[in-house]
């Protein structure tokens, strides 16, 4: 792959992740909204993926009177428990409910995330008071290692590159698909909207895709 190539491929990879991470920090804002309106319209060659934004289209198409207001009560239902009783429906976004016994927070998983970010420098967002394996978060942490990776391709730093993509690898297969498809899989079955059910399979698809790339395409230059 040419050096440009590269660097445009890491360029969309980390815009998408940002992206993504956004619609599980926040509530949707109005520019959130404004980045559907043409992405539900492209013809995604992924089944998965192509699906998630045909629901997302469906929604929109309903035309909710009020979608802002509507969704951001349906985030709050499914990710805060927002007038759930029973903890068992919540799909709180945190690798530690998913990969411990109780479906607790603050678990190991938690603490091993904030090890990787320390080693790598990265401290967590400011103003977003959560622990550190929030979902959000993790994919901040995939968007700020495509954004050293594309620093890396411009300075021609081959080893940086090697180390920056075999940490991209083993984060995504361990603090990634390790829990998140249990995550999808319940947001799907607790949103009482279509768009968060879209947001879960594109979600899903662009992790599948993206281990898929760097397995394929980054080990076979290997």
């Amino acid at each position: 792959m040419e050096t440009m190539e590269q660097i445009e491929l890491m360029n969309g990879r980390e815009n998408y992740y940002r992206f993504l991470a956004e619609l599980y920090k926040i509530e949707i804002t109005p520019k959130m909204l404004e980045s559907f309106e043409h992405l539900i319209h492209e013809p995604f060659a992924d089944t998965a993926m192509r699906e998630g934004y045909q629901l997302i289209k469906r929604y929109f198409d309903n035309n909710p009177f009020d979608p802002l207001t509507e969704l951001a009560v349906d985030y709050a239902r499914i990710f805060l428990g927002a007038g759930i009783a029973e903890k068992e429906l919540i799909s709180a976004p945190y690798e530690s409910v998913y990969t411990s016994p109780e479906r607790l927070i603050m678990q190991d998983a938690r603490d091993k995330v904030l090890k990787i970010y320390r080693e790598n420098g990265v401290d967590k967002v400011q103003g977003f008071d959560v622990p550190e394996d929030h979902l959000a978060i993790e994919l901040e942490f995939m968007a700020y290692l495509c954004s050293e990776t594309k620093k890396a391709c411009e300075a021609g730093n081959l080893p940086e590159i090697d180390r920056l993509i075999c940490i991209q690898k083993d984060f995504i297969k361990e603090h990634l698909l390790n829990w998140t498809p249990k995550l999808f899989y319940e947001v799907k079955q607790f949103s009482q909207t279509d768009f968060y059910r879209g947001v879960a399979e594109i979600t899903e698809s662009f992790l599948n895709t993206d281990k898929y790339l760097l397995d394929d395409i980054f080990c076979n230059e290997g």
